[in-house]
């Protein structure tokens, strides 16, 4: 059935570039949105009850995953929205399934710890899990790649010293945040040429750019004839969700998967946003 649908973008708690790209681009398409926001020590979600307007409207979300958090443990409207009218309060189950629709995530198929299991090409194939409360003293003689499991990113990924504890590393990452109960992926260090993001919408890739290069940022969306086979071929392996964002290394010994994210909260980099957000669109409106 194709209805209204109506894109919400996160404007407090979601990057600038994120935020300033989906606008740009949702009002060069005349696709109707709306801002919303999420403040960090509240449950709350702004402007909610100026949005919710007709229960049967469909949504797309531009944000950050907490909003799926939010979403996920509200049994009642009124828990995130300021203010609530009788009759958003007597179509609250509904509304609250319209929202949780539009975040295309499931915390579980998103998390390393659990796909690094499927056979997968991963760039970590070589991977330990460590639950981080249990070894926030533990440290390695060579230095190591280091990465939350999931998805929400509870601290920048990066190298962990020779020497170095977890705990020591998480504590000068400058956006640790709710990591207490994280696993981190700990795996030998990669030689990487360049690094890519690619949009998949129902198994196939929409778009897609490069967002590395010798390790230092490129956003390019010339993409070689290999890399982009290998996208189409990995994308039919597994998938998280119906709408997903797909990184891919390249590197000395083949192309490798680096993970899988929300596309919700991904950024777009030199992706062509016309094709992402129609094909979004497009699938949210056949979608019952």
């Amino acid at each position: 059935m194709i209805g209204k649908i109506k894109w919400l973008v996160q404007k407090e708690g979601f990057s600038m570039a994120n935020r300033e790209d989906a606008i740009a681009a949702l009002e060069r398409f005349g696709f109707a949105y709306a801002g919303f926001g999420i403040l960090p020590s509240s449950a709350k979600v702004l402007n909610l009850e100026h949005i919710l307007a007709d229960p049967d409207e469909k949504f797309i979300v531009r944000g950050g995953t907490r909003l799926h958090t939010l979403l996920k443990a509200a049994t009642d409207l009124a828990e995130l929205a300021g203010q609530v009218s009788a009759d958003q309060a007597r179509h609250g189950a509904r509304y609250l399934e319209q929202l949780r629709k539009g975040v295309f995530y499931d915390e579980q198929k998103f998390d390393q710890a659990y796909y690094a299991g499927l056979g997968l090409p991963l760039l970590n194939s070589d991977a330990t899990m460590y639950p981080i409360a249990g070894n926030l003293t533990l440290a390695f003689e060579r230095d190591k790649f280091i990465k939350p499991s999931k998805d929400e990113k509870a601290f920048d990924a990066g190298i962990l010293a020779a020497g170095e504890t977890i705990e020591a590393f998480i504590a000068r990452q400058p956006q640790a945040r709710n990591w207490h109960d994280e696993t981190a992926v700990v795996a030998s260090c990669k030689a990487i040429i360049a690094e890519y993001r690619f949009f998949v919408v129902q198994g196939e890739v929409v778009t897609g750019s490069m967002y590395r290069f010798a390790g230092k940022a490129n956003f390019n969306a010339n993409i070689p004839g290999a890399i982009l086979a290998a996208a189409n071929e990995f994308a039919q392996m597994y998938h998280p969700h119906a709408v997903f964002t797909m990184d891919l290394a390249e590197t000395p010994d083949g192309i490798r998967i680096i993970e899988y994210n929300c596309w919700n909260a991904s950024r777009l980099y030199a992706a062509d946003v016309g094709r992402i957000f129609h094909a979004v669109q497009d699938f949210v409106e056949r979608r019952a």
